[in-house]
C-alpha cells in the first residue's frame, strides 16, 4: 500500500516521516496557469469568456494561489453578473478583518486596544484561519500603513514571532506578542515624530 501525503511546509513533518518518503517540490502555478485555469472553469459554468482585466486582477490578488482565485472567481460572480471588465474581484472575508486589524493597531495602542485585537484572532482562529496565514496577511496590512523608518522592524518582528509559533503550542501568544510589539513601536515613533514636529515649527 502506498500512500502520498501533501502539505505545504514540509518543515512541520517529523524526521522520522520525511526519511521514509520521497519528497518531491511543486511549484505553485504562475499567473499565467491561474488565469488559463479560471477561463476554463468560467467557460463550463457560464459559456461565456471571462474578461481579460478581469482575470488579470484576480491571479494578481490570488498570488499564485488557484484555490483562492477559484474561490475569488466564485464570488465576483455572484456580485457581478454578468461580468464586465470593470468588475473589481470580491476579497475573503478573513483578509477584510485582517485589515480592520491592522487599522486597530495604528489608530490606538492601549492595553484596551490590545484585548479587543486578542478577541479578534481568536475569532479568526476559531474560523480555521491558519495563525502563519494571519501573520503573513497582518504584516502586508501593516506595510501599507506604517512609515518605511518602522518597516524593516516589522518585519523582523514578523519573521521572529512566525518562527516561535512554529515552535510552539499556542498561537494565539504569538499574535498578541507580535501586535504589542507593533504598536510599541509605533507609539514611540509617533511620540517622536511629535517632537520633530514641534521643533521644527518652533
Amino acid at each position: 500500500c502506498r500512500f502520498i501525503m501533501i502539505c505545504n511546509n514540509a518543515c512541520k513533518v517529523i524526521d522520522p516521516l520525511r526519511s521514509r518518503c520521497i519528497c518531491l517540490r511543486v511549484p505553485a502555478p504562475g499567473a499565467g496557469e491561474v488565469k488559463s485555469c479560471m477561463e476554463r472553469a468560467f467557460k463550463k459554468e457560464k459559456g461565456k469568456v471571462l474578461p481579460g482585466p478581469v482575470a488579470d486582477r484576480i491571479a494578481g490578488m490570488a498570488a499564485r494561489n488557484l484555490r483562492k482565485a477559484m474561490l475569488m472567481l466564485e464570488a465576483c460572480s455572484v456580485k457581478h453578473d454578468p461580468i464586465t471588465d470593470s468588475a473589481e474581484p470580491v476579497a475573503a472575508d478573513w483578509e477584510v478583518f485582517v485589515g480592520i486589524i491592522a487599522h486597530n493597531i495604528v489608530e490606538t495602542q492601549t492595553p484596551k486596544r490590545l484585548m479587543e485585537i486578542r478577541q479578534q484572532f481568536y475569532d479568526l482562529l476559531g474560523s480555521c484561519i491558519p495563525a502563519e496565514l494571519i501573520m503573513r496577511k497582518l504584516t502586508v496590512e501593516l506595510l501599507k500603513k506604517l512609515d518605511d523608518c518602522l518597516k524593516p522592524q516589522v518585519l523582523h518582528y514578523a519573521a521572529y514571532f512566525e518562527h516561535r509559533m512554529q515552535q510552539g503550542s499556542k498561537p494565539i501568544w504569538h499574535l498578541e506578542a507580535f501586535t504589542a510589539k507593533v504598536m510599541a513601536l509605533y507609539a514611540r515613533w509617533s511620540v517622536e515624530f511629535m517632537e520633530v514636529m514641534d521643533d521644527f515649527d518652533e
